[in-house]
């Protein structure tokens, strides 16, 4: 089998560049290899089968009409995030801070309302996430009394927040970091450690342990 299609390339490729950086055929090898195919049905109007597209060059997927490639890409991208999901929940919470960052820009990258996500591994060893604060247009209100009440349903000793930039840009704000440092040192009191702060946009995502790694000493 050629380099490119081997499976654990293509998901190395996936947490260092996301989606833009697989091929046509790199992303039909990814749906056949994890038997997805099976899953789903193409649209009913739809004179091309997953045989055929899995057997079919990159030239030929020029022919696949726009409905046909919306109707792929949208399976794709509840795909992608299972798959790194799964990663992330089989290497332990925020052991691979690239994982989650692939992760959070994928679930809440491309949404227009700033919103505060809660990553958690259950008594399971589940990943959970949880939208758990909305902001208006221009501020968002975070309570850490409903973080920390999440953390101890789930009986975690361990989580992780993030949130989005609408705007486009991931560098955190001074109120970002006041409300990092804040979580983290009532963390400390409930012994629950705050292991990440992570910021994304659609295309960027940024973890505040790399780059502010003092605030989670």
């Amino acid at each position: 089998m050629e380099e490119i299609y081997k499976l654990s390339n293509i998901l190395k490729i996936l947490q260092r560049s996301g989606l833009k950086g697989l091929t046509n055929k790199q992303i039909l090898f990814l749906l056949y290899k994890l038997d997805f195919c099976s899953k789903i049905s193409p649209p009913t109007n739809s004179k091309i089968t997953w045989k055929d597209l899995l057997q079919s060059t990159t030239t030929d997927l020029t022919t696949i009409t726009q409905t046909e490639k919306a109707y792929i890409f949208m399976f794709l991208r509840e795909l992608i995030q299972e798959l790194l999901r799964t990663h992330v929940r089989a290497t332990h919470l925020l052991r691979t801070p690239d994982a989650i960052k692939n992760y959070v820009r994928l679930k809440i990258g491309n949404l227009k309302q700033e919103v505060l996500m809660l990553l958690l591994l259950d008594t399971k060893s589940q990943l959970i996430d949880k939208i758990i604060f909305k902001g208006t247009h221009n501020r968002m209100i975070v309570s850490p009394k409903e973080i920390f009440k999440q953390a101890i349903l789930h009986a975690t000793d361990k989580i992780t927040i993030a949130h989005n930039h609408p705007s486009g840009i991931v560098a955190p704000s001074k109120q970002d970091l006041l409300i990092t440092k804040n979580l983290v040192a009532a963390g400390k009191l409930l012994h629950i450690k705050v292991i990440d702060h992570i910021i994304v946009s659609k295309e960027h995502a940024i973890a505040l342990s790399e780059e502010y790694p003092e605030i989670f000493e």
